[in-house]
């Protein structure tokens, strides 16, 4: 927050529900109402409603926590969540390759409740948004790598990945996605591991499945510049104009008259 707001009152802490009401073109910090539905939290879907018509984008907390809060929906507020999301996605404001998982939960920590944000993702891939949720379900299995152990509800995370990974090679093929939207390098190092898991399993489906169509792709290569035939000097590749010719002289001339014009009042 700016040291110009630090004075304000408590009511502009981070937790505040209305604060996107109060700062519309704020990011993170003030979209901290978008989070998975709890038992207290009875404005959920009327605070997606009301984001989904701002005018910016949703940052990378928000957009986490926007895949987030389709886990557990109540009946209650599960029209206005699902509502809320196809407009704001219509409306651009939800954008691949955004969402952070470190802002899960706004809490900064480790990834919980993994298999219900699987839940979530395939709901939301189901509805045609999988490219909004595809890279975040490959980060977490990242996260989960690095942990001190794998995490719990990580074998739902890659059970998704598998299931949709045939759009995804559908989509590379017809450069509707990039190639890097294969690279999935977590899932990759997640499968040599040795057990009988099934995140491991599903890992080595999904590596399988990409050696077998020959898409293992493991590093996108970009053409390398050519330097040893590149001029050292700048002269030797500016072009050289031609000698200016002798102007003919055409008597003709320029009389140019100064005046100053003033607004009559």
């Amino acid at each position: 927050m700016p040291e110009s707001l630090k004075a304000f009152p408590f009511r502009l802490s981070w937790c505040y529900e209305n604060m996107y009401s109060i700062f519309p073109t704020w990011g993170d910090y003030s979209l901290t109402a978008i989070r998975r539905d709890s038992e207290a939290y009875h404005s959920q879907g009327i605070n997606l409603r009301q984001i989904a018509k701002r005018r910016k984008p949703l940052t990378k907390g928000a957009m986490m926590n926007w895949i987030a809060a389709w886990s557990n929906l109540s009946d209650e507020r599960a029209a206005d969540v699902i509502a809320a999301t196809h407009e704001a996605w219509e409306r651009g404001l939800l954008l691949p390759g955004i969402a952070d998982v470190s802002y899960l939960d706004w809490s900064g920590g480790t990834p919980s409740n993994l298999a219900s944000l699987a839940f979530a993702m395939d709901n939301m891939a189901k509805d045609g948004m999988l490219s909004l949720v595809w890279k975040a379900a490959c980060d977490i299995v990242e996260v989960s790598l690095t942990s001190p152990r794998i995490l719990s509800g990580t074998a739902e995370i890659v059970k998704f990945i598998r299931d949709y990974l045939d759009e995804v090679i559908f989509a590379v093929e017809n450069k509707l996605a990039p190639q890097t939207a294969l690279e999935i390098n977590a899932v990759k190092s997640l499968a040599k591991k040795s057990g009988s898991s099934k995140a491991v399993e599903y890992a080595k489906e999904i590596v399988n499945k990409l050696n077998s169509i020959g898409m293992d792709i493991k590093e996108e290569k970009h053409d390398k510049v050519q330097n040893q035939n590149t001029p050292n000097d700048f002269d030797e590749v500016w072009v050289v104009l031609p000698e200016a010719k002798n102007l003919i002289n055409d008597n003709v001339k320029f009389d140019i008259n100064v005046f100053e014009v003033r607004k009559r009042r």
